[in-house]
């Protein structure tokens, strides 16, 4: 494997022998072979970047027009990416699944859509999120941190929703409570 020298050390190099230093002394000082440093210095000379020179990648898996089904196929919902797989196999360019979840996720940067699972609440959790909503309290749990944490949470969550709750009712803080539903600390101490 070949050992990477960072530009900083190739500006060095190149300050040391114009310095005066030799090249032997100078690949001695920076930990580089003396070929390296004689390189340096030759493209130095002819006035050419001491970067390396980037490689060309690897190659491209995927054809051209298996790209343009893709990005055709974004607009299209419900279609899994072994779905797309399948059908563009089908049609004679063999892909795999994974390149094409790849391709879509890196290259055209879209993320898989997956559905939500919203709680089935009973009457009785429902009835328990609202009464906290209006009072900022559930019944037996008003000690100590608990209590502190209660009344922030009522803060956070209900405080600006409690003029809506208490006139619609139920409908509105079940609504509200599917549009936090990934916060699960509320939904547990809300009683859900």
């Amino acid at each position: 494997m070949v050992k990477e020298h960072p530009l900083s050390s190739r500006n060095r190099a190149i300050g040391m022998l114009e310095a005066g230093f030799t090249q032997r002394k100078c690949a001695k000082l920076i930990r580089a072979d003396i070929s390296t440093i004689r390189r340096w210095w030759s493209r130095y000379k002819k006035g050419e970047s001491l970067q390396n020179k980037g490689g060309r990648g690897p190659k491209s898996s995927i054809p051209r027009v298996v790209k343009i089904i893709l990005a055709k196929s974004i607009s299209k919902r419900n279609q899994s990416t072994r779905k797309l797989a399948k059908r563009i196999t089908a049609s004679g360019f063999p892909i795999t699944h994974g390149t094409v979840h790849n391709y879509l996720r890196k290259t055209l940067q879209v993320k898989p859509y997956k559905r939500q699972r919203h709680p089935q609440l009973t009457e009785k959790q429902l009835a328990a999120r609202l009464n906290f909503c209006k009072n900022g309290e559930i019944g037996m749990l008003k000690t100590g941190n608990v209590s502190y944490f209660l009344t922030n949470l009522h803060l956070k969550f209900c405080t600006f929703r409690i003029d809506k709750t208490i006139v619609s009712g139920l409908k509105i803080l079940h609504k509200f409570h599917r549009s936090r539903g990934s916060n699960s600390r509320a939904k547990y101490m809300c009683g859900a």
